[in-house]
């Protein structure tokens, strides 16, 4: 579940007695600290560029990392009669995002939630924002580079080290599909929340909270870029497995059944031992090749003189022996992993917290991937303090009981973090309905 900020300019804030570029709408869940950080990834100079910014940054706060997903865009003159933007943050932390089966380019195209204009006051939000149901924005063979670049794995040449790129004719959106793809290379999605960007880097922004960067081509920087899109310049694409799976969208099968493959012992730690082969023994290997030898000789002098007789039939003997089938055995192929993801949030979203768990483990994923485990039971946490906390705002105490239960049985039969306290917490609610 995600966090919202909304920036802009306004006569009131929700800061008493602040006024202009200031937060006009969060949840009250942020704390006053976190919405400070926040703010101030807000960056946009109407009079430089007047065009949609998407960005994802990540900052430390709290002991977490913290992923920030922002569009910005102008909204005309603010009541003074300046240059106005509205910035929209969504902000989640690393254990909500590692959990999520789309990346972070992929939630910034087909979330449906974005805010252009705010005409309404102050307004602290209510309830945090599920992400899991965004629609998928990016498929493989990468079709946005082929079109771009006429090869697919040119999406390949934006990976985990830093690029830049220049553009002032490319749309912020067909910006993010072209991230979208790129970031599909990360056979694990999670790894591709690792990936910061900028559809548009501005003066005011700092190069370390980036990975990609796409630059104007007044920049003096981009004058040492080797990406241009308006040039329709590009490298060639590496030669490796990343660019291979931008054209071809078939993973392998270490990388669809996200297999570990361990490294060869050193020479040195490999050991034979010789043994001699002692002649008694190959003496004794004759012997019993001789003797049988000679019964199957026997056998088939039998054979041929029963036959002749009419006493046995080999030919009726082999017909009377009954066909005996095998039954054939249908394997099917394991799910990937972004399809137990899927069916993971599908479960999350319904409170059925102990089935999104039962699938992980179930997936053939588990062995290979411990540490998800743990971050879906956080997550599933998350979602239980959500319960609580609706739990606690209900009028209706036996409404609230069904949460509060539902919340206890999760905590207690799947080991959620910090399960002493929110059981603590469920029983201060109940208490609150038994006065």
């Amino acid at each position: 579940m995600a966090h919202q900020l909304i920036y802009t300019s306004s006569p009131t804030s929700l800061v008493v007695g602040r006024s202009g570029f200031s937060t006009v709408a969060r949840n009250s869940e942020m704390s006053e600290k976190l919405a400070a950080l926040v703010e101030r990834c807000g960056v946009y100079n109407p009079g430089v560029f007047k065009g949609v910014v998407y960005s994802h940054r990540k900052i430390s706060f709290g002991g977490k990392i913290w992923h920030i997903l922002t569009r910005i865009c102008p909204t005309g003159s603010d009541y003074t009669g300046r240059e106005n933007y509205l910035a929209h943050h969504l902000v989640l932390d690393s254990s909500e995002a590692g959990g999520l089966s789309l990346n972070s380019a992929e939630i910034l195209l087909g979330w449906k939630g974005w805010v252009s204009s705010w005409g309404d006051g102050p307004k602290w939000l209510e309830g945090s924002v599920y992400l899991g149901d965004a629609e998928p924005a990016a498929v493989l063979p990468a079709r946005c580079w082929k079109e771009e670049t006429g090869d697919s794995g040119s999406a390949a040449l934006f990976g985990s080290a830093p690029v830049s790129a220049v553009s002032d004719s490319l749309p912020p959106e067909k910006i993010l599909g072209l991230f979208a793809e790129s970031l599909k290379l990360f056979i694990n999605t999670p790894d591709s929340w690792d990936v910061t960007f900028t559809t548009h880097f501005f003066e005011g922004d700092s190069s370390s909270d980036f990975t990609w960067k796409i630059l104007s081509s007044g920049r003096a920087e981009s004058l040492q870029t080797a990406i241009n899109f308006d040039e329709k310049k590009f490298p060639p694409p590496p030669s490796n497995r990343s660019a291979t799976y931008a054209r071809t969208g078939v993973m392998n099968n270490r990388e669809m059944y996200n297999l570990k493959v361990g490294a060869p012992r050193p020479s040195s730690e490999i050991r034979f031992k010789v043994q001699r082969e002692e002649p008694e023994k190959k003496f004794f290997a004759w012997y019993i090749a001789l003797g049988a030898l000679i019964v199957v000789s026997m056998l088939a002098a039998y054979l041929v003189v029963a036959s002749g007789s009419g006493g046995i039939s080999v030919e009726d003997d082999f017909r009377a022996v009954p066909e005996k089938r095998v039954p054939s055995v249908s394997l099917l192929p394991l799910e990937s992993m972004d399809v137990v993801r899927a069916k993971i949030d599908e479960a999350l979203a319904g409170q059925k917290f102990e089935k999104a768990v039962s699938i992980w483990r179930e997936s053939g994923f588990s062995e290979n991937d411990p540490g998800y485990e743990k971050r879906l039971l956080s997550r599933i946490g998350v979602k239980i303090d959500d319960m609580l906390d609706d739990a606690s705002e209900l009028s209706d105490g036996k409404e609230a009981e069904v949460l509060v239960e539902k919340a206890v049985s999760a905590i207690k039969n799947l080991g959620i973090p910090r399960g002493e306290s929110r059981i603590d917490r469920a029983k201060s609610i109940m208490e609150k309905f038994k006065k």
